[in-house]
């Protein structure tokens, strides 16, 4: 069996404060997102003015055109620094905790003393990742659901899921380098320093990418141009492509990070 059912629960136990954290922070964001939503007049005379703005603006504006519109609007629960911040947070403190620190601390050998090979101990804590991931990604389903609820706004929850399983796809190639990263690392803190680095600077890149048509092309290799919420609420319907190229990415990160994991010396 390539999964420790033992090795998962420790996991659990480390990592249960900050899944709980991160669910109840998600849930609060997407109640105050809603909110805002219920509060603002978004009327079908502004409707019709934000059509007949100059196509100058509207170019400016970009994708932020959709802020002026209530799913639009609702669009920004999703794209907004903080919930990435979450997302990010959560394989981050795990493969960091797990890989890096137990290899730093010594704890890694004990824990490789046991009657778990080292295939094991990368498939648990992968598999933990994904598990995480789902509740993480269910916990922000259950925060819209309540904001639809509470602020009584008529829009049907199924419209958010193909939005919430696009991001969780975006933080399946976050989490694929980040756990190839502390495959990698010898230490925390510089893994952690290019993991975040990395991850503001792709985020910060879009979006330079998407107003300087210049360097638009480098957009085609940024996680973050396959994930637009703003176009999937708009459009309707599951963004397949923009799916298949997250998930294959984040595979073969984690293919080089079981091969880079078994490989190094403990």
């Amino acid at each position: 069996m390539l999964i420790s059912i033992p090795y998962f629960k420790m996991i659990l136990r480390d990592q249960r404060p900050f899944l709980i954290t991160y669910a109840v922070s998600l849930i609060l964001f997407e109640l105050m997102v809603h909110w805002l939503v219920a509060s603002s007049e978004f009327s079908a005379q502004s409707m019709k003015l934000v059509h007949m703005l100059p196509p100058a603006f509207k170019k400016f504006m970009g994708e932020n055109m959709g802020l002026l519109s209530p799913l639009g609007f609702v669009a920004l629960g999703y794209t907004h620094p903080m919930v990435y911040t979450i997302f990010a947070a959560f394989p981050a403190g795990l493969f960091g905790r797990e890989i890096i620190t137990a290899r730093e601390k010594g704890t890694i050998e004990l824990t490789l003393c046991r009657p778990l090979s080292r295939t094991e101990f990368i498939m648990t804590t992968l598999f933990f990742f994904i598990c995480g991931l789902i509740f993480i990604g269910i916990m922000q389903i259950f925060g819209v659901w309540l904001g639809l609820l509470v602020f009584r706004i008529e829009h049907p929850l199924y419209i958010f899921f193909p939005v919430v399983i696009n991001l969780c796809c975006l933080f399946i190639t976050i989490g694929g380098y980040t756990m190839l990263i502390s495959a990698s690392a010898k230490e925390l803190s510089k893994a952690l320093t290019l993991i975040i680095g990395l991850t503001v600077g792709l985020y910060f890149l879009e979006f330079i990418c998407s107003n300087i048509e210049a360097v638009d092309f480098l957009r085609i290799v940024n996680p973050f141009y396959y994930f637009k919420p703003q176009k999937i609420l708009g459009n309707g319907g599951y963004p397949w492509r923009d799916m298949a190229v997250l998930t294959g990415a984040g595979l073969i990160f984690i293919a080089d990070s079981f091969r880079r994991f078994r490989r190094r010396d403990i």
